[in-house]
């Protein structure tokens, strides 16, 4: 299921499985343009502990967190707009106009 497809459900009338399983897609879009790409990258926050200690998304996540050193981190903030399904966006404060947030995200609006 893609996010563009549930997205008028409203985010919190989905089901916890229905939302993990939209984070996971989007983990494996950002493995495979990474891999493509030879950037490093690692998870991070609650989705490392949720690997670790669940083999799987934290019940409660609503989202993923993931890391990159800061040399692959510019690779693939240069390439990501142009890499990314188009139902999914690259946003971060340099790039995206009203976007105040010094953490960069990729997400469906």
């Amino acid at each position: 299921m893609r996010w563009h497809k549930v997205r008028n459900k409203g985010y919190e009338k989905m089901k916890r499985e229905e939302l993990h399983k939209l984070l996971f897609e989007t983990l494996c879009i950002i493995d495979d343009i990474c891999k493509k790409e030879n950037v490093r990258w690692f998870l991070d926050s609650g989705t490392e502990i949720g690997s670790l200690r669940e083999q799987n998304i934290i019940p409660w996540d609503d989202d993923i967190d993931v890391g990159m050193p800061r040399p692959d981190f510019r690779r693939f903030e240069k390439i990501a707009e142009k890499e990314l399904p188009e139902y999914l966006h690259y946003c971060s404060f340099k790039k995206t106009e009203g976007y105040h947030h010094y953490v960069p995200r990729i997400t469906d609006s």
